[in-house]
């Protein structure tokens, strides 16, 4: 009992020494995405000044997870500084705390490892600069998410789904490759929830507007549509209704395609979303089965930093996907 009071009366008094950040969410929306990226800055000016608390977070998803590394990693580099965590300020919460642990931000930050656990990828730091690299990661994935996530919904047969998802991840990772201009490491992280599939990839690269103004000299097209779409080039691709925007190749693996499959599932599942975020352009689209079109979207802008190039997050409940296949071929 006397040493529980003096570990309190210790936190107490440090927690009254230094400024305490302390989070109840931590989710891709425009509040939570500012508020980490402003935070990790004061934090990096002076860490002793101030505490990150977790104990009272309920809510963490991956994108935001990757995010947070990201700046943690850029900090620890940029100023070597050294971040750790206290006991007493992770989540009490058993399942956010296990998710710390089995993200890999332990490992990565204080050299920590993190146990093996079916369904979930630790976050990974990955290099796809040429082939072998990225078709040794696209195994894993496939291995650890996409075949783990067909197991577990027990269909018989999962040939057409299996193609199906794999070729999402495939010209996901083809886009980072061709369009990030970055030698940069990539963050991957990914879980299996009930029939959820959930997965994040964060670049460091130059972003969507940045790669269109790198590849074509007539960037001054999209200023009209940009300022119907509050300056939100992400926005601008996928609710374009320029052909070469809208189209893509269907049965062949292409760069540029990962997202608009991904989007075209997303838009055909109950309880999927797939959230971007580019520099400072942050789009979300999810199915909506209170709107008539059935599916919604947002946009916003978000602060900007160097270790944020662009994330792709997404949710897609596999059950869901599978039953509109079997009407829609997707």
């Amino acid at each position: 009992m006397k040493n529980k009071n003096k570990k309190k009366t210790i936190r107490n008094s440090l927690c009254k020494k230094n400024k305490l950040f302390e989070y109840q969410s931590l989710e891709l929306n425009k509040k939570d995405i500012n508020k980490i990226i402003s935070d990790t800055i004061k934090l990096s000016k002076n860490p002793k000044d101030f505490v990150i608390s977790f104990r009272k977070l309920v809510k963490f998803d991956l994108g935001l997870c990757l995010i947070f590394t990201s700046l943690l990693e850029y900090f620890s580099k940029t100023k070597e500084i050294n971040f750790y965590f206290k006991k007493y300020l992770m989540p009490r919460d058993k399942n956010i705390r296990n998710m710390f642990i089995q993200t890999g931000i332990f490992q990565i930050l204080c050299n920590k490892s993190a146990p093996d656990q079916k369904g979930k990828m630790c976050i990974l730091k990955v290099s796809i600069n040429n082939q072998e690299e990225l078709k040794q990661i696209l195994l894993k994935i496939s291995k650890e998410i996409i075949e783990f996530s067909l197991k577990k919904i027990n269909i018989s047969d999962n040939t057409y789904m299996k193609k199906h998802l794999n070729k999402i991840f495939d010209e996901l990772l083809l886009n980072v490759q061709s369009h990030a201009d970055t030698n940069e490491l990539i963050y991957l992280a990914g879980e299996i929830q009930e029939d959820v599939i959930k997965f994040a990839i964060l670049d460091k690269g130059i972003g969507f507007a940045g790669s269109i103004e790198k590849r074509s000299k007539l960037t001054d097209k999209f200023l009209d549509r940009l300022k119907r779409h509050n300056g939100n080039y992400v926005k601008v691709i996928f609710e374009s209704n320029i052909e070469r925007h809208r189209s893509y190749s269907g049965e062949n693996i292409r760069r540029g395609n990962g997202t608009k499959r991904l989007e075209e599932s997303i838009k055909k599942c109950k309880g999927a979303k797939m959230q971007i975020i580019s520099k400072q352009d942050f789009y979300e689209l999810y199915y909506d089965e209170k709107s008539i079109t059935k599916y919604s979207s947002n946009n916003y802008k978000v602060e900007k930093h160097g270790a944020i190039g662009t994330l792709v997050s997404f949710e897609l409940p596999i059950k869901e996907l599978l039953n509109r296949s079997l009407n829609d071929n997707i």
